[in-house]
């Protein structure tokens, strides 16, 4: 993750999709937040969760 990147929860959606790229064209480092995101949460091995993108700090 880089310092002072934005989460933009939503981002898939109407106005997520639209701050995420208003805050792109700004120069702000984005990490965009969905719902829908793959690889999808297995609830059967719910140890197995995916942490793609997440760092201990």
């Amino acid at each position: 993750m880089m310092a002072n990147e934005i989460l933009v929860l939503g981002a898939t959606g109407k106005i997520g999709k639209r701050a995420a790229g208003k805050l792109q064209k700004m120069g702000i480092p984005v990490r965009a937040g969905s719902r829908n995101g793959n690889p999808p949460f297995d609830w059967d091995k719910p140890g197995k969760a995916s942490q793609v993108g997440v760092w201990n700090s």
